[in-house]
């Protein structure tokens, strides 16, 4: 018989051994004493009802012990003397899986890192099926989840209800879907414009040596591609050239924003939303006011309307907006079908879930938006 599951959700420390109260609360000195003078529990030990292991215990002491304790350095010292890592409890809870619970800290961070270096099975699933990485992306722990994905977390161990990492990410936000999506395309070795915000010549983020990575700047002709410095621009030229094309009519559309505020449900598609949401949503279009000052270079996220086969897809207005919407706006197929279905075709045969893609776009004036489909980019967090 299971216990009562208020036990697992007060968790009492105090009930737990004076060895196992050390680990909890990152007494360092304890358990140090303990190994010396082998008083120390074997390390496969786990202790109350619910079947804790000892590096569960260091994750649940630094997720809810308020001092500043150093839990790296007590996992580091257990995991030296023998630690299991892989411990499960009676519910089939591993320590990484009660990592991914609650706010994500530094501290837990770094526990995962080392818990993974040294072995931890990133693909054990409790007794409900779920692995660690559903619960990363489900509470949205998304550095964590870059290590996961980055050990070849596998994406498809369904949980009990056929949930798999793979069909829920894209139901976890956008910096969950774009994590997921930039350690789906590694693995299949594809890499897309601004995958990472770094240089495209000496690919360093950042460097003391070079500006920061807020002062890339981007190629004046393509806008697709970043450099830190003039030498690397410079340096990269002769391989840029071969595809470094402007904004033209093949590779881009030319359209006239609509600025008319409109509802959208939710229901039908918006990836991010609770799927029980189903009331609409006001989309407030918005111009930045530094128009005036001349065309700005924007990355823009163009949502379709989703729902219809492919002969009976909606042709309700596209959504189109920058980050923290300081330029929205609507297309409408009226003003242009063929335009309309351009962009239209290319989100959903390259977009995230045929829903949404990301461009390279030029709002040149308040009545004219180039929006370059030619190279969706890799997803934002956004």
């Amino acid at each position: 018989m299971l216990p009562d599951i208020t036990e697992r959700l007060s968790f009492d420390p105090s009930a737990l051994s004076r060895f196992g109260r050390a680990v909890f609360f990152g007494d360092i000195n304890t358990i140090q004493e303990a190994f010396d003078n082998d008083t120390a529990p074997n390390m496969n030990t786990v202790e109350l009802t619910f079947q804790y292991g000892y590096a569960s215990i260091v994750i649940l002491g630094a997720q809810r012990v308020s001092k500043a304790n150093d839990w790296v350095e007590v996992m580091q010292l257990l995991i030296e003397n023998g630690l299991f890592v892989d411990a499960a409890d009676l519910l089939g809870y591993t320590a990484l899986h009660h990592a991914t619970f609650g706010a994500a800290s530094l501290q837990i961070n770094h526990l995962v890192r080392l818990l993974t270096s040294h072995g931890a099975n990133i693909n054990t699933q409790n007794c409900f099926g779920e692995v660690s990485t559903l619960g990363a992306m489900q509470n949205k722990s998304l550095q964590i989840l870059d290590v996961l994905l980055g050990r070849n977390a596998d994406l498809d161990l369904a949980d009990a209800d056929g949930r798999s990492p793979r069909r829920v990410f894209v139901r976890c936000g956008p910096e969950v879907v774009s994590t997921t999506m930039k350690w789906i395309r590694r693995r299949a070795c594809v890499e897309l414009p601004y995958d990472e915000k770094r240089c495209d010549a000496c690919r360093t983020p950042k460097s003391p040596l070079k500006c920061s990575r807020s002062s890339l700047k981007l190629c004046s002709r393509c806008k697709l591609v970043r450099y830190c410095s003039v030498r690397c621009q410079a340096e990269s030229w002769a391989i840029h050239k071969q595809t470094c094309r402007p904004f033209t009519a093949n590779n881009a559309v030319l359209r006239r924003p609509q600025f008319q505020p409109i509802l959208v449900s939710a229901a039908v598609g918006l990836l991010g939303f609770d799927s029980l949401h189903t009331e609409p949503i006001c989309f407030q279009p918005c111009l930045p006011n530094d128009i005036v000052l001349g065309p700005k270079t924007l990355v823009v996220k163009v949502q379709v309307p989703c729902g219809g086969d492919v002969a009976h897809r909606s042709t309700a207005d596209l959504l189109v907006y920058s980050r923290c919407q300081r330029f929205a706006c609507t297309i409408r197929r009226y003003d242009d079908p063929r335009e309309y279905d351009r962009i239209s075709d290319v989100v959903r045969a390259h977009g995230t879930e045929g829903v949404e893609a990301f461009f390279v776009a030029e709002l040149q004036s308040e009545d004219c938006v180039a929006i370059r489909i030619s190279q969706p980019l890799a997803e934002q967090p956004w």
